[in-house]
């Protein structure tokens, strides 16, 4: 059986996870202060997470999969964006590899959200 609700996914609530992380670490500085910089990292986290309702709520398996497609390219610039940061010492280094890790076990769940999808019938 599918799941009903996006929140059910893994990798949804992974993403969730980073997110919340993501915004964290750019809410001190140096990266709060690095305005592009920081809205792009937080805006590609945020775009993570936020496409699994937009293409779940399409009712259509293959909306779905190219919702966690876009999912998968803005987990990929959050992952090039953390490096980024981590470059310019805008994050220690600890912080920066429990978010790394969140990123790639987002990424390993997204490759299982294909084949689960079961939304319920609009009414």
């Amino acid at each position: 059986m599918g799941m009903r609700r996006y929140q059910d996914f893994k990798a949804w609530q992974l993403a969730h996870e980073l997110n919340t992380k993501v915004f964290e670490m750019t809410a001190k500085a140096p990266a709060f202060h690095d305005f592009k910089f920081r809205d792009n990292i937080r805006d590609a986290a945020d775009s993570a997470q936020r496409n699994f309702p937009e293409g779940f709520g399409r009712f259509a398996p293959g909306d779905f999969a190219h919702f966690l497609d876009h999912s998968r390219a803005s987990l990929l610039e959050t992952k090039n964006e953390l490096a980024v940061g981590l470059e310019r010492n805008y994050f220690a280094e600890d912080d920066f590899k429990k978010a790394d890790v969140l990123v790639n076990r987002a990424l390993g769940a997204l490759s299982g959200c294909k084949g689960t999808f079961a939304p319920r019938e609009r009414r």
